[in-house]
């Protein structure tokens, strides 16, 4: 029976939202803050197509552990929201090492075929080439 939570537990929710809305506030200051969630959206972008994650696996990662990672991903969303931010970061931050030791763009565009066109690979490779990623840790 959770009727003696209800009335008692309402002003969590609203302190959770401050909190929140405190970090949103304090991000939004500073660049390194934007760049922390626009560096959280280039992860969720590149993880967030199963084609990509299986190329990746087929050409860059060879540890059976290492492709469990990435077999799967659930899609989050990148947002503010507390009940989205915490998922997210999460969910990112603990493939962030392994895509920083083996992802390599080059390996995962070249095909048979010519080249997989790809905005969020060239976006991932430049952003794990750069120290920008370390934002993430």
């Amino acid at each position: 029976d959770m009727d003696f939570m209800y009335p008692r537990m309402l002003p969590m929710a609203g302190q959770l939202h401050k909190i929140y809305n405190a970090l949103e506030e304090s991000f939004d200051k500073y660049e390194w803050g934007k760049q922390f969630m626009d560096n959280l959206r280039v992860i969720e972008n590149f993880l967030s197509g199963r084609e990509l994650r299986c190329r990746l696996i087929e050409t860059c990662i060879t540890i059976p552990a290492e492709k469990r990672l990435f077999e799967s991903h659930p899609t989050v969303h990148v947002d503010w929201r507390w009940e989205f931010l915490s998922k997210a970061v999460d969910c990112l931050i603990q493939r962030l090492s392994t895509l920083q030791k083996r992802f390599d763009g080059a390996k995962i565009l070249a095909t048979s075929a010519g080249g997989l066109k790809s905005s969020a690979v060239t976006s991932l490779d430049a952003l794990l080439k750069s120290q920008e990623a370390m934002l993430c840790q």
